[in-house]
């Protein structure tokens, strides 16, 4: 068996539990890595004289275990039946490990099961639970590595970086320092390296993204040295990069570099770089600000496009702050919308208002927006209206944004979700769902593919296609880009799908983890959404007191401008106010969302107004029909038809047209409001098995049909699409094309093309043998 994965990632604990559960009967064997001269007399001496059947052999890099042992190795296998354990740091297996042209190894790739046994490992050691974005943030600073991450919760907990609020460990930033104890061991470590070695270290330490082939010329076969140690990251793409494991190792190995071979370093990377015609680095910006020397602004604005699509979009703002405020051009100010937008920090949206003139401008601030270009102002401008929930004018911009080429993703995006918005629901997912796609595709960084996910997830969440936003948020799970948005979203939509799937407890278990990281990190834009969905989940679960407390906490106006995303602030009230209704407070719930469906009325939201307008005649507003109806008219999506089916139903009292509401309802995983339709099915029509839900009912007039279901072959009737389905009732109760087309709006063509579809499916040639089927009930 062969473990391996990304250097770090844990296959060396999960190996070793594999042997001592399988070597406790029939002994074990752990082999040095390369194999010495112990090693090789110990096979020997089994080759010579067979051991009992069953004897482990553990090989810790298979990469490095050479020489004759192999062969000793592969005869006690395949002669004597002994069995191997290996494991190894290359992300591609060791498909050419010497080992590997002798044994078909089965091979096991850990990825994320490093981390699950971190957050054990953690909590067993610091007594006490950690948050997600904490236990990543130690796990990728340590690499993995057991004791670095044990020096590292060490350090930060004695500067006062890794803390306890309210009994949950949480992190106080997303800059992670590299504290004294961390320092002192790459100290004691280099200083035991050769000379040739220590400076890959120093070079990879200075400049994360310095290509390999500058790395190889300049430190050569020491490169390998670093990668069997397990420093080094190596893929196999065209571009062949190198990084050092570890955001925190970096920095303290940087640590102990003296300025004056920092220097020397620095001009031989540079010569080399200029000699080659290679792109410089982004890594040497900091490089050279170390060592004191001037940086071109340009420079600065090549950097931050550079980590906007490479690391994070937090990087990028370091960078450009760097710059002087009275520097920022054009393209610097395309690269901050798209930083802002990638990051998911609206809450510093008071930076893009002072560019603008809208906050408390200063004269460097005047400078920067005068020497904006005007197409760029526009763009930004727009994407601020969007914050306020504004999309109508982002629609009407006639042309294309000044702003970088690889942003402009962003804006795509961004246009998208103002279809979706503003109503046009089935061409702005689609169009959504396939930019997702395609950056799942091309090797786009998880950040992008993450923001992109979030977005979806938050788009689907809002016109009510709850099912399909539960599935775009689990599809990201164990894929690289998961731990993209660590430092907040990610984590707490994870608790937002929990709550919209019925898994409260669950829920609950994470947002007791994650609200106080929020509140560590200073998320106020997104605070009152953990804190409103913890209350839902509270009041679905029974538990009154702690849904009022959790209520109480939310001190931010639901409505009013405040900070963080107008979509982000009517999601946290949708469930707050359905928190409200469920505890008794059903007023202050239809205030609430009667007031949210009138701002987006008002701003053209239509779908956030058909969500906010359906749950408060769920809890009673009377009243919210006819705007209910009305808006459903104005949307297209299959919640707008669902609400559309539910509210003919409600007005007819046609239990057919409300179980069909209730049937798309349920389709869509939109319980709350499938559960009104179908409370309301059950008072004009008794109470029904909830199995028989999601069929058609009794049909209009005084004959009472019985379901199709029971009388037609059921697999044929389940092929058949909803709207086949109520189109088929219509016609059993006599009613003509003409007539079923204007009571649901369409055509009598597509009446007809529905019909002629349903026929196929049911094996019938007309409306007379289509009745036949029921002429005996």
């Amino acid at each position: 068996m062969l473990l391996y994965g990304e250097p770090g990632a844990g296959q060396d604990e999960v190996a070793r539990q594999v042997v001592q559960r399988l070597g406790a009967s029939n002994g074990r064997l752990d082999l040095s890595c390369p194999p010495d001269a112990e090693t090789s007399k110990q096979l020997e001496r089994f080759v010579n004289e067979p051991p009992a059947p069953g004897l482990v052999l553990f090989i810790s890099d298979l990469s490095t275990f050479d020489g004759p042992d192999v062969e000793r190795v592969s005869r006690l296998v395949m002669r004597h039946g002994a069995v191997v354990v290996a494991t190894s740091a290359d992300p591609q297996g060791d498909p050419e490990a010497p080992l590997s042209r002798y044994l078909r190894l089965d091979r096991a790739r850990v990825l994320d099961l490093s981390l699950v046994h971190a957050t054990e490992y953690l909590q067993s050691g610091l007594g006490g639970p950690l948050s997600n974005p904490s236990t990543y943030a130690i796990w990728n600073s340590g690499a993995g590595n057991r004791s670095m991450m044990r020096m590292i919760a060490a350090d930060w907990i004695e500067m006062g970086y890794l803390v306890q609020e309210e009994g949950i460990w949480v992190i106080r930033s997303t800059e992670f320092p590299a504290g004294p104890r961390l320092v002192r061991h790459w100290k004691q470590r280099l200083a035991a390296f050769n000379l040739e070695v220590r400076q890959v270290f120093e070079l990879l330490a200075l400049a994360h993204d310095l290509p390999l082939n500058v790395v190889l010329d300049l430190g050569g076969s020491a490169v390998d040295t670093v990668h069997e140690l397990g420093y080094l990251n190596l893929s196999n793409s065209a571009g062949r990069d190198a990084s050092l494991q570890g955001a925190v190792n970096s920095a303290a190995i940087a640590n102990q570099v003296p300025p004056g071979r920092s220097r020397e370093l620095l001009d031989r990377v540079t010569d080399y770089v200029d000699g080659q015609g290679i792109m410089r680095p982004v890594g040497l910006i900091p490089w050279r600000l170390r060592c004191g020397l001037p940086v071109h602004p340009a420079r600065f604005v090549e950097g931050a496009e550079h980590r906007l699509h490479t690391f994070t979009p937090t990087q990028a703002f370091d960078l450009l702050k760097m710059s002087g405020p009275d520097e920022v051009s054009a393209r610097a100010a395309g690269v901050r919308i798209g930083a802002l937008l990638a990051a998911g920090y609206f809450i510093d949206s008071g930076s893009l208002a002072g560019l603008l003139g809208n906050g408390s401008s200063t004269g460097s601030q005047g400078d920067a927006l005068r020497s904006i270009s005007p197409e760029t102002a526009t763009a930004m401008q727009l994407i601020r209206a969007t914050w306020d929930g504004d999309f109508r004018r982002l629609l009407d911009y006639d042309g294309q944004p000044n702003l970088p080429e690889r942003v402009m993703w962003l804006w795509q995006q961004l246009t998208q979700e103002a279809q979706v918005i503003t109503g046009h629901v089935a061409d702005g997912l689609q169009a959504h769902r396939e930019l997702l796609r395609l950056l799942e595709q091309t090797e786009s960084t998880p950040f992008l593919v993450q923001r992109c996910r979030l977005a979806l997830f938050d788009l689907e969440l809002a016109t009510g296609e709850w099912g399909r936003a539960i599935g775009t948020l689990a599809r990201g799970r164990g894929s690289a880009d998961a731990f993209a948005g660590q430092e907040g979203r990610g984590s707490l939509y994870t608790s937002i799908a929990e709550a919209m799937d019925g898994s409260f407890e669950t829920c609950l278990e994470h947002l007791e983890r994650e609200i106080p990281q929020l509140k560590a990190l200073g998320r106020f834009d997104i605070l009152p959404l953990a804190q409103s969905v913890r209350a839902f989940a509270y009041a679905k679960t029974g538990n009154r007191l702690e849904a009022l407390t959790a209520l109480a906490a939310i001190d931010q106006p639901p409505v009013e401008s405040a900070g963080g995303l107008w979509r982000i602030r009517w999601t946290a009230g949708f469930f707050r106010a359905h928190a409200m209704a469920l505890i008794g407070r059903v007023d202050e719930a239809v205030d609430c969302l009667m007031a949210f469906a009138t701002k987006d009325r008002n701003l053209g939201n239509t779908t956030q107004e058909l969500m906010s307008l359906s749950a408060a005649l769920h809890w009673g507003h009377e009243s919210a029909l006819g705007l209910l109806e009305e808006a459903a008219a104005r949307a297209d999506g299959r919640f707008a038809e669902a609400c559309t089916w539910t509210v003919r139903g409600l007005r007819t009292a046609d239990p057919r047209e409300l179980e069909y509401g209730a049937l798309l309802l349920s389709s869509l995983g939109q319980y709350l409001f499938a559960d009104f339709a179908q409370q309301e099915l059950e008072r004009l029509n008794g109470p029904v098995l909830k199995s028989d839900a999601a069929q058609p009912g009794a049909v209009r007039g005084d004959v009472q049909q019985q379901p199709v279901r029971d009388l037609a072959d059921e697999a044929a009737w389940a092929s058949l699409t909803p709207r086949q389905r109520a189109i088929v009732d219509y016609v059993l109760v006599d009613e003509s094309n003409g007539e079923i087309a204007r009571k649901l709006g369409l055509s009598v063509r597509t009446i007809e093309s529905h019909l002629y579809q349903a026929y196929a499916k049911l094996n019938v040639s007309n409306r007379d043998e289509l009745r036949g089927l029921f002429s005996d009930v």
